[in-house]
C-alpha cells in the first residue's frame, strides 16, 4: 500500500531510498546513478520536495515492509504531474499499479508522466501492458565539465534571448505533448543555454550543451565526449 510519508520516515528510510536510487534496475526518474550525483544531493532533493506544497512522497509498504517510495510533484494549472523518484525494491509491479490508483483518486484529469531508465524492465513493461503511451526514448547522457573549456560559439551563432526568442520560436519543432514548448521555455529562458545559428542574416539551426540523445544525434554526442549513463524511456498516461 501506499501511504504518506512522515517527516520521521524520510529520515528514517534516507539510506535504504538511496540505496536503491543507485540501482538502475530499482529506479526511476531523478537519476542518481550517473557517477557524479551525489548521496548529498539525493537528501537536499528529498528534503526540499518534502517541504513543497506542490510535492508528495509516499511509502510503499508492502508485506508489512516499506520497499521504497514515491516522491512526485504537480502543476494544477496544468493538470501536470511528475514523479521525481520512484524507488522500489520488491513488486514493482505492484508500486506502479497503486500509484497509478492513488493518482485516479486524488489527481483525476492529470496526465502522468513517469521516466525509467530501460535497465528497469519490470516498470517499462508493466507501463507498455498497462495503457500507457511511449511519448520519448532517448540516450541519457552526461559531460564532465570540470577540466574542460568549452570551445567558442561557431560562427554565427548567437545566445537565445528574450530579443530574438521569436527567432528560435520559429525553428523549436515540438509534438504536441511535449511539456518543455517554446512558451514554457520563454517563460524560463533564464535556465535555459540555447544559440542560435544565423545565416544570411536568417536564423538557420540552433544547437545547445544537452543530455538526451536520440538516436541520429548519439554518435556524434560520443565523439564529443560525452558518455551514456542509461536508456531512457518516458511514458505519459
Amino acid at each position: 500500500m501506499l501511504v504518506a510519508a512522515t517527516k520521521e520516515d524520510m529520515e528514517q528510510y534516507m539510506d535504504f531510498a538511496y540505496s536503491l536510487a543507485l540501482d538502475q534496475t530499482k529506479s526511476g526518474y531523478r537519476l542518481f546513478s550517473d557517477g557524479v550525483s551525489t548521496k548529498e544531493q539525493f537528501i537536499e532533493h528529498t528534503r526540499r520536495g518534502y517541504q513543497e506544497e506542490d510535492q508528495e512522497l509516499l511509502l510503499f509498504v508492502a508485506d508489512g515492509e516499506v520497499e521504497g517510495w514515491i516522491q512526485f510533484y504537480f502543476i494544477k494549472a496544468d493538470r501536470y504531474l511528475q514523479t521525481t523518484s520512484f524507488l522500489t525494491n520488491r513488486k514493482t509491479e505492484q508500486a506502479l499499479s497503486e500509484f497509478l490508483e492513488y493518482t485516479d483518486q486524488y489527481f483525476a484529469g492529470y496526465e502522468l508522466y513517469l521516466g525509467f531508465p530501460k535497465k528497469n524492465s519490470r516498470a517499462i513493461a508493466y507501463l507498455r501492458e498497462h495503457g500507457c503511451r511511449l511519448a520519448e526514448e532517448s540516450y541519457h547522457d552526461i559531460f564532465i565539465l570540470d577540466g574542460f573549456d568549452l570551445p567558442p560559439a561557431p560562427d554565427g551563432a548567437v545566445r537565445v534571448t528574450e530579443s530574438n526568442f521569436s527567432d528560435f520560436r520559429e525553428l523549436h519543432q515540438t509534438e504536441p505533448d511535449t511539456y518543455w514548448n517554446s512558451d514554457r521555455m520563454y517563460a524560463a529562458l533564464d535556465k535555459w543555454i540555447i544559440y542560435l545559428l544565423y545565416q544570411e542574416e536568417r536564423a538557420a539551426g540552433y544547437h545547445h550543451l544537452i543530455f538526451f540523445h536520440d538516436e541520429e544525434n548519439q554518435e556524434a554526442g560520443l565523439e564529443l565526449g560525452f558518455s551514456c549513463v542509461s536508456d531512457y524511456a518516458l511514458y505519459i498516461r
